[in-house]
């Protein structure tokens, strides 16, 4: 089946009346976090300890990150004039001192002013083992009744070795407010909580049967015997992960960050999103068909969109009619493509072209929408957006 792709203008979650240019202050990082301890301890008396992953400097990184994340995310929507940190945290200083800083901001033409906090930030990290079974042959003589011995095997799953694993969790809230830089007005505020979680294989405990038996341990490696319940095992203890400190809790945090960024520039600027629709199947195929086919797959939407419109035009074919007013939909016609699906719908009471016609409604009241929201105009839900009732044909 011949899919094409379509792109629609999305109107943002915030509108912010027009307010395009946009100071951006540093991310303040809450003055009360602590890490967590400086040492992981490993399990069962093994040397997989190893430092922590928090650096003492990470609550600042964590706050820059964030700063550079946010500024990144915003202008590459294409839809805010920003005035960066280091024209921003000048003004804040004064704002924060009772005097007045957003005048200098207006005059740079700025109408907007967002300020982002990191209160709260926390990690853990511990080890876990796991035991690792592996299937085990054990081999029995026997004497049958007449005496002659018989060898049996026998297969179990058993405990062969245990791996060890640092586990690091990581929490973090981050809040953003946008304010107006005439009036000081708070626009918008949001705030987001995540978390995110890692593991490391550090160590792998090997068991044997016998230390003898068993190969000459790595350098490095501790040797000793596990006696429980009457197993007598000899063990291996081999260190996986070489470094003497945790991976750094920063990674983590930047994932989470990065995240969130992603969502504030969805909620705050208009954007493109793509989908993919399907062509409908078109039985028998014609040598118009097949060449609309696959002029679609290779992506020539305008010539194909010439096939099937002829065919609609000419047979009014179900088939022909849809993917030709998909077509018109790929290419950003989505007036075209309406006024199409519409006849196609009309023509043919087809449940699949109704379906379509509402979705090509839905995204053309999204696009004008989301263009009046960057011209400034208010959005009023839609109520000034024209839209016709399709109902199905009995």
């Amino acid at each position: 089946m011949t899919s094409v792709q379509v792109r629609h203008l999305v109107l943002a979650e915030v509108d912010l009346g027009g307010r395009r240019d946009l100071a951006i202050a540093s991310a303040a990082v809450g003055p009360t976090i602590k890490g967590p301890r400086p040492w992981v301890e490993g399990l069962d008396e093994t040397s997989f300890s190893l430092a922590t992953g928090w650096q003492a400097d990470l609550p600042n990184r964590v706050g820059q990150q964030a700063t550079t994340r946010i500024v990144d995310a915003l202008m590459h929507t294409g839809h805010f004039s920003i005035v960066g940190p280091q024209g921003t945290d000048v003004q804040m200083q004064l704002i924060c001192a009772g005097a007045d800083g957003c005048s200098a901001l207006v005059g740079r033409g700025v109408t907007a002013l967002m300020i982002t906090n990191i209160p709260y930030i926390d990690a853990t990290e511990h080890v876990v083992g796991r035991d690792v079974l592996g299937q085990m042959a054990k081999t029995f003589t026997i004497k049958d009744e007449d005496g002659d011995e018989i060898t049996l095997v026998t297969t179990s799953n058993e405990v062969v070795a245990r791996e060890y694993y640092l586990v690091q969790r990581v929490t973090m809230t981050l809040t953003y407010t946008i304010h107006d830089t005439t009036d000081g007005q708070i626009l918008v505020s949001r705030t987001f909580t995540d978390a995110a979680e890692a593991e490391t294989l550090i160590g792998r405990r090997l068991y044997s049967e016998s230390n003898e038996n068993s190969s000459a341990p790595a350098a490095g490696s501790l040797v000793g015997r596990r006696v429980s319940g009457g197993d007598n095992m000899g063990y291996r203890d081999e260190r996986i992960y070489l470094m003497r400190s945790a991976p750094s809790l920063l990674t983590l945090f930047d994932g989470l960050i990065g995240e969130m960024t992603a969502k504030i520039a969805t909620q705050l600027a208009p954007t493109w999103r793509s989908s993919t629709v399907a062509l409908m199947d078109i039985k028998p195929k014609s040598q118009e068909s097949k060449a609309a086919e696959h002029a679609a797959s290779k992506g020539e939407y305008r010539r194909a969109f010439d096939f099937y419109s002829l065919l609609w035009q000419r047979e009014h074919l179900l088939g022909a009619g849809y993917n030709a007013a998909i077509l018109l939909e790929a290419m950003g016609d989505l007036d075209q493509a309406l006024s199409l699906m519409d006849e196609v719908y009309r023509f043919s009471s087809s449940v699949q072209a109704y379906t379509a016609l509402l979705r090509i409604q839905e995204a053309k009241s999204q696009h004008e929408k989301a263009e009046r929201q960057i011209s400034g105009e208010i959005v009023d839900d839609g109520q000034s957006v024209m839209m016709t009732q399709y109902m199905i044909a009995e």
